[in-house]
């Protein structure tokens, strides 16, 4: 048995127009980012929305790893709007802390963060870490 049997007209009307309302808001979401939505799914709704939740989770994470990274590296720079330029910006500020900090730096950043149990860096990474972020730590613990 269909499960949109059970239901009245009334309800399958009102459950369509949700997901369109769904649909047409993920497509002003995805445009007033910049998404280039070309090359999203649009045959299966359940799909795209689905595609739509990814882009939308991984933007706004985008931009959270921006904010933490504008503070480790003591910036206060505007954050684009436009999805493949924070894609870029984060890219630049990763490149700049492994420089700086070293290349696993992020393990240490996901373990602050709550992401991992645990980290396993080299102690050069370790040191760096601290030193680089000395001035912030300090204002932390207010010394």
């Amino acid at each position: 048995m269909n499960p949109l049997q059970t239901k009245t007209k009334h309800q399958v009307i009102t459950i369509e127009d949700e997901r369109i309302e769904n649909i047409y808001n993920a497509i002003k979401y995805l445009e007033g980012i910049n998404y280039n939505i070309s090359k999203m799914h649009f045959k299966d709704v359940d799909r795209f929305l689905d595609e739509f939740n990814q882009i939308k989770s991984k933007y706004e994470k985008m931009k959270k790893d921006i904010e933490h990274y504008q503070k480790i590296l003591d910036r206060q720079e505007s954050i684009p709007d436009n999805y493949y330029e924070i894609e870029e910006k984060l890219k630049t500020y990763k490149k700049e802390l492994q420089e700086k900090i070293g290349t696993d730096f992020e393990e240490i950043i996901k373990f602050l963060k709550g992401e991992l149990n645990d980290f396993n860096v080299n102690e050069k990474t370790l040191k760096n870490f601290v030193i680089y972020l000395k001035p912030l730590i300090k204002e932390v613990l207010n010394l």
